[in-house]
């Protein structure tokens, strides 16, 4: 149970640092990416090993935790790296750079 605990914990300090690293992105426009990390990290880092752990190696309950706290820490190390590299920065959502712009 204390181990449970444990992982329980670092997975909500992993999901904390995540919503914030999206926040970022979210702010330059970076919604393409979020979309599609969001949409197939969990399934493929979280449900299928769960599900494949739990049902055919027959895995605890705090070994399922685990796998939660992996994933946590594997969907904010995305994140993360996606800001660090600066390809958001390339992203152009709001406006268009191939059309001027005209100022007062």
């Amino acid at each position: 149970m204390k181990i449970s605990s444990l992982f329980l914990c670092l997975g909500y300090l992993f999901d904390g640092m995540t919503w914030i690293a999206v926040g970022m992105l979210t702010a330059a426009s970076d919604t393409r990416f979020i979309m599609c990390v969001g949409s197939l990290a969990p399934w493929f880092l979280l449900l299928l090993p769960v599900y494949f752990f739990s049902s055919y190696l027959h895995i605890s309950v705090s070994q399922v935790w685990l796998i939660v706290a992996l994933y946590c820490f594997f969907d904010f190390a995305i994140y993360w790296l996606r800001y660090k590299s600066g390809a958001w920065k390339n992203d152009y959502v709001l406006e268009d750079p191939s059309v001027p712009t005209q100022e007062s």
